[in-house]
């Protein structure tokens, strides 16, 4: 008599290698145990730990706005939970401060924070050492003389190599390297995710990540021209943004995904009633840094000022330039009558949709934008767009269709683009309409969770505690997300 076992997929139920008994013999033909795990690591229902490495105490940006909402969606049984339920946490190679925006989210989610300040004495470094990057330098340097393969390769590491750390010298990067592995320890068997910071402390995070055993490093390309890295998986907001030169030349990954991000076109509605309102409304949020090229959109209030005495820009956000916009502003006459700064809403998406409603048209003086979360919210809310079609937001802009493209970076160009929404209202209101119609088709919260949950899950199914591949490499392992395109909608308007 034969005997067979096998273990298959109890989720099939037309497997021919179910378990039955023979009605003459009563006798197992298949022995089947649902319990174990199939060949890519992952039980029928398994706790799949998800990490994401970030700073708490920075700007309240769209990286960590996507991060919550994908928290909020895949915890609560929302679209792309599949078969693995997901257990998140936040780590944080700082102090955590408890009134920070990001932390006090992350506690409404009931979603844990591990704060790991790395200190280092100042009489263990010398001069050169003793700034940020020169002590980050300092323990990969010392990393690299005990393990001077992962120089130019992370994957060589694993979590057999965790005591060679203790011989690290000097003594304090010893003791640095192994806090990191120990703060990360919890995420050993999941993914561990971070936006790239475009300097060394990316490579730190790779390889303490290596020595803890995570299924996939996962990075998420925040900003362009990252430091010098190699990941598992690569999760790109654009194609622009997939492809650009910085991205290629710096950045090894074994998958690279175009993973755009989601905006809740439940909340960010138009508003149900109109207010003809004193003022025509030119709106900006974001942050105030110079790769946002805030200085174009002031000029071109300079011009308008004098022919368009209603005409009133409104900035909402906070960064690095925020001081110096309001003195060009200022010397130019435009503060407080025809331009305002409002401080940045964090973490109050009704507050930000109100924002949003009282604009007339969303101005996006940005060239190198990798996508433009804002952007999306303002079409969401039925908000047309002036700006530059170029970069991350040329792939879901069109002149005439969602926006009214500037074709040259000039400020008068800039502000004739203005004036045609100012001059003709059916347009705006038609170009408003398509806009949010671009959103709730491309871009919906619903549609970026589904990608996200299926991902992660496949994340953990593909990769080994070592980081090594056990089954499938090809796109298609991701249930063809690598393949899904992001194109301009040509609804009619």
């Amino acid at each position: 008599m034969l005997h067979v076992e096998v273990v298959v997929d109890p989720s099939d139920e037309n497997s021919p290698w179910r378990y039955k008994l023979r009605e003459d013999e009563k006798k197992p033909e298949v022995l089947v145990n649902p319990t174990i795990a199939d060949e890519c690591g992952l039980s029928r229902r398994e706790v799949l730990p998800v990490c994401y490495v970030s700073s708490t105490s920075r700007a309240f940006d769209g990286q960590k706005r996507m991060w919550l909402q994908v928290m909020e969606g895949l915890s609560s049984g929302g679209p792309g939970r599949g078969t693995v339920d997901f257990r998140f946490e936040v780590k944080s190679f700082e102090r955590v401060e408890a009134d920070a925006p990001f932390v006090h989210a992350l506690r409404r989610l009931n979603v844990s924070v591990h704060g790991l300040p790395l200190e280092i004495a100042r009489n263990d470094l010398s001069d050169e050492e003793a700034t940020p990057d020169g002590a980050i330098e300092a323990l990969l340097n010392s990393f690299y003389r005990q393990f001077p393969l992962t120089r130019h390769d992370s994957r060589k590491l694993s979590t057999l190599d965790q005591p060679a750390l203790l011989q690290l010298r000097p003594p304090f990067a010893a003791r640095v390297w192994n806090d990191l592995t120990d703060s990360l320890s919890s995420c050993a068997g999941g993914l561990i995710i971070f936006s790239n910071s475009r300097s060394l402390s990316d490579k730190l995070l790779v390889l303490a990540s290596r020595l803890t055993g995570p299924r996939a490093i996962v990075m998420e390309l925040a900003n362009l021209h990252p430091t010098r890295v190699d990941v598992d998986i690569l999760l790109a907001p654009s194609h622009f943004a997939k492809e650009h030169y910085s991205v290629v030349t710096n950045v090894r990954a074994r998958n690279t995904f175009v993973l755009s991000t989601g905006v809740d076109t439940q909340r960010f509605t138009p508003a149900t009633l109109i207010s003809p309102g004193e003022h025509f409304v030119i709106g900006y949020v974001g942050r105030l840094s110079s790769e946002k090229s805030l200085g174009i959109l002031l000029a071109a209030m300079k011009i308008l000022a004098p022919i368009c005495s209603h005409c009133r820009l409104r900035v909402v956000g906070d960064g690095p330039q925020k001081s110096q916009l309001q003195e060009l502003a200022a010397e130019w006459g435009l503060l407080g009558t025809s331009v305002d700064f409002v401080d940045g809403i964090y973490n109050d998406e009704p507050e930000l949709v109100r924002e949003f409603r009282e604009m007339h048209v969303f101005a996006s003086p940005m060239f190198t934008e990798t996508l433009g979360l804002a952007v999306l919210e303002a079409m969401s809310v039925g908000v047309p767009v002036v700006g530059f079609i170029s970069a991350g937001t040329g792939e879901f802009l069109e002149d005439g269709l969602n926006c009214v493209a500037v074709m040259k970076a000039t400020a008068e160009k800039f502000a004739g683009a203005l004036l045609q929404f100012i001059h003709d209202k059916e347009r705006r209101l038609r170009i408003g309409r398509q806009a949010r119609r671009t959103v709730v088709e491309l871009f919906s919260t619903h549609r970026a969770l589904e990608k996200y949950g299926r991902l992660y899950e496949r994340a953990g199914r593909t990769i080994n505690f070592s980081g090594r591949y056990k089954c499938h490499r090809e796109e298609e392992t991701f249930g063809g997300l690598a393949g899904e395109n992001v194109e301009k909608t040509k609804g009619q308007s």
